[in-house]
């Protein structure tokens, strides 16, 4: 096994490591969406060096790189086309998620395959061997690390379901633990519905402050089971896994960006005014019909608190104008940006051209890009 085979083995397990949802690495890494980006990364960098792996002992001898009748080398073939096959087919547009989970589990027979072909074809050096096991170690416990975090998640009771309309809906949840408050605004949760719905968890942004006794999300009627949110009771039980989190409230002037359901993040920071204060905010809102109850909070939230005023554009198009006026208003203040992962590239491209430091810019992204 060559250096470039044990280098890309190296960042093949660290895409398994950087794959397991735990709210400590998130927060080593610096927010689950760094940790989404970094995960790809591995991925890609991993797939490239095998392919320069490949080339390199083709160049060296074809003959016995396409030598098939070699079951072990057979695998390693096998090894490389599928992971580019599941890497190509996870950065295409519009995979349903079902696929997308299928695709990724994939990955692990990707990765199996590469350490039986490692396995014999393994320089015979102690330290190659040594490097080669240490890895091969890491991706197993990495592997049994998302296992392990797919299967934990506390138990939260749905206190109440309400429509907010346009395909919204906003649900009111409490622990079971006596005592406990919310959860920190700005986070995101990965939510299993349990009972009639399937065992998908899915993200969801906190839309309460953690000083509130309870806990709101706000939902899109979306998928398969959101589509069925009606038929969450009271009463009924959800697993939740987080809070992962993502945006933090500080004394430097923000500028908030969101898109239709991605104001979840920013209603539940700014009812976090009602108990704290923070630097000027600025919330622009995109959104094709904005629902009258979120609009009502909005309104109050900015007559009871001078620190923050939002305004929004209503339609399928988005007016940037509103965000220009914003950017030269204020140079100084940090981006952050929330919505569908097309809107999130737009207004990010939008605000580097305005001449912003990528560093202003955040977003929170459920899935990387």
């Amino acid at each position: 096994m060559r250096f470039l085979a044990l280098l890309a083995w190296l960042f093949f397990a660290f895409s398994f490591f950087t794959a397991i949802r735990s709210a400590w690495l998130a927060r080593l890494v610096g927010g689950l969406s760094r940790q989404h980006r970094l995960h790809h990364w591995l991925g890609l960098f991993a797939a490239a060096l095998l392919v320069l792996h490949t080339l390199r002992e083709i160049y060296v001898d074809s003959e016995v790189a396409f030598y098939f009748e070699d079951p072990f080398l057979l695998l390693g073939w096998l090894s490389l086309l599928l992971l580019l096959l599941a890497l190509g087919a996870s950065f295409a547009n519009k995979v349903h998620h079902r696929w997308w989970i299928a695709i990724h589990w994939s990955f692990l027979l990707a990765f199996v395959l590469g350490f039986l072909h490692g396995l014999i074809f393994l320089h015979p050096g102690r330290i190659h061997a040594a490097l080669f096991y240490s890895i091969a170690a890491l991706g197993s416990a990495s592997i049994l690390g998302i296992l392990y975090y797919r299967s934990r998640g506390r138990r939260w009771i749905v206190r109440e379901v309400q429509q907010v309309g346009g395909g919204l809906f906003e649900v009111v949840l409490r622990t079971e633990r006596q005592g406990s408050t919310g959860l920190k605004a700005g986070s995101l949760v990965y939510v299993q519905l349990g009972h009639s719905f399937t065992q998908n968890w899915h993200p969801f942004s906190v839309a309460s402050c953690r000083t509130s006794p309870e806990l709101h999300l706000i939902v899109k009627n979306a998928g398969v089971d959101t589509s069925h949110l009606s038929d969450l009771e009271p009463g009924h039980s959800v697993l939740l896994q987080g809070p992962f989190a993502e945006f933090e409230i500080t004394e430097r002037p923000q500028v908030w960006v969101a898109a239709g359901v991605g104001i979840a993040p920013f209603l539940g920071m700014a009812r976090c005014f009602d108990y704290r204060k923070a630097g000027p905010v600025t919330l622009v809102y995109y959104t094709e019909r904005i629902e009258e109850p979120i609009k009502m909070e909005l309104d109050r939230l900015a007559s009871e608190h001078p620190e923050f005023r939002w305004f929004h554009s209503e339609g399928k198009s988005a007016d940037l104008g509103i965000l220009d006026q914003t950017v030269s208003a204020d140079r100084k203040a940090q981006f952050l940006v929330c919505g569908s992962s097309a809107f999130m590239r737009k207004i990010r491209k939008h605000l580097i051209d305005l001449g912003l430091p990528t560093s202003d810019i955040e977003t929170e992204e459920f899935t990387p890009w």
